[in-house]
């Protein structure tokens, strides 16, 4: 995927996993999750060992929420510089 690669990121089966639940969180509450609100829900979902900030920003190291959304071809979460 081009976006992923010109982020610098290429994509594994666990970033495809926080990309698709990007985009079910947009569909489900029409809005972009911004990282706090995606690290509750991941954990809310998937658990604490993929639901915290280490593991997102260890997958997207410039932002969970940003690169994640990007690449999900969603708009920017509101509160993400």
């Amino acid at each position: 995927m081009v976006i992923a690669e010109n982020e610098g990121i290429s994509l594994s089966p666990e970033h495809w996993e926080v990309v698709r639940f990007v985009r079910d969180f947009y569909l489900e509450f029409n809005t972009s999750p911004a990282i706090r609100m995606l690290v509750k829900a991941m954990a809310n979902k998937f658990g604490e060992e993929k639901g915290n900030s280490r593991y997102l920003y260890r997958l997207f190291p410039k932002g969970p929420a940003k690169q994640a959304t990007k690449i999900a071809g969603l708009p920017k979460p509101v509160k993400c510089i």
